[in-house]
């Protein structure tokens, strides 16, 4: 039961990197099952450790691109990702969206407006997604502590036409007041069970 009422947090954790400029250590496997690999470090002077993810997907890039290129759908995936809306879109490599998340009582609920950037780099056929908090650039709403310092990368690398490896590293700093030895207590869950429920997706065909 403890597990359940934090994982919501955790996967907080799964959706943004923010890159601090401090020494890292080596990075230790922590969870390595159905093809899904999950690796920590620790960051000099910063308390929330970072996380990297590599998974299998028996899916092509080009699907998985279009996959998170629909940020609607992050619900379906994202446990606790209550609500997303796109909010602007310059064109396919440029979005803006807004999107809010619970938290388990006694936390208050967060809030954030990200710009995601997609970049293809053709000569080794690898797609990265990067997004990055904007929510400086929006009114606060009361009820929602704001997500101010965050980041997210993919890397996907295509296997086959119809198979690819995509990698994620994350850390966060969600802002409030949220211990950070309960973060890295459980910092491997709910990403695991992310990757998971995005092959689902992927193998509904929808994404094709």
């Amino acid at each position: 039961m403890f597990f359940y009422n934090h994982r919501s947090f955790i996967l907080l954790l799964f959706c943004f990197w923010f890159e601090p400029n401090y020494a890292q250590s080596d990075w230790k496997e922590v969870r390595n099952e159905q093809q899904i690999k999950v690796y920590t470090r620790t960051v000099k002077g910063y308390d929330i450790k970072e996380l990297k993810i590599i998974a299998n997907f028996d899916a092509s890039a080009q699907s998985f691109v279009a996959l998170l290129l629909d940020v609607a759908s992050q619900p379906k995936y994202l446990f606790s990702c209550e609500h997303v809306e796109l909010v602007r879109a310059k064109s396919k490599q440029e979005q803006i969206y807004y999107q809010q998340v619970n938290m388990p009582w006694p936390l208050k609920d967060r809030d954030g407006y990200f710009q995601q950037n997609t970049y293809s780099n053709q000569a080794n056929k690898t797609t990265v997604f990067e997004t990055k908090a904007i929510g400086h650039l929006y009114p606060l709403k009361s009820e929602y502590v704001r997500i101010t310092i965050l980041k997210a990368t993919w890397t996907l690398q295509p296997t086959s036409d119809k198979s690819m490896i995509g990698e994620y590293q994350v850390v966060i700093n969600p802002g409030g007041e949220v211990p950070a030895w309960l973060i890295n207590l459980f910092i491997d869950k709910a990403p695991f069970e992310t990757v998971l429920k995005m092959r689902k997706l992927l193998a509904t065909g929808k994404y094709n």
